[in-house]
């Protein structure tokens, strides 16, 4: 395995122990709506919308890079 791949599977599987622990329903307070929801799903919304936007900007630095006339 590529040490990319290896970090990816730490990153994986902490945030999938961290996610375990966090099953707990908690109160999420959004101007006067006040749903019960699990903190693993609070914890996992930003984590993936952060992934999605990491990999967002590399593919879109990528393309510049292509895009780049080679001297």
């Amino acid at each position: 395995m590529r040490p990319k791949q290896i970090a990816i599977l730490v990153i994986v599987v902490f945030m999938l122990i961290i996610l375990f622990q966090n099953l707990a329903s908690v109160p999420l307070h959004l101007l006067l709506w006040q749903p019960n929801i699990s903190l693993a799903l609070i914890l996992l919304v930003p984590f993936i919308l952060g992934v999605v936007v990491g990999w967002l900007l590399k593919m879109s630095l990528a393309k510049k890079k292509m895009a780049q006339p080679t001297e």
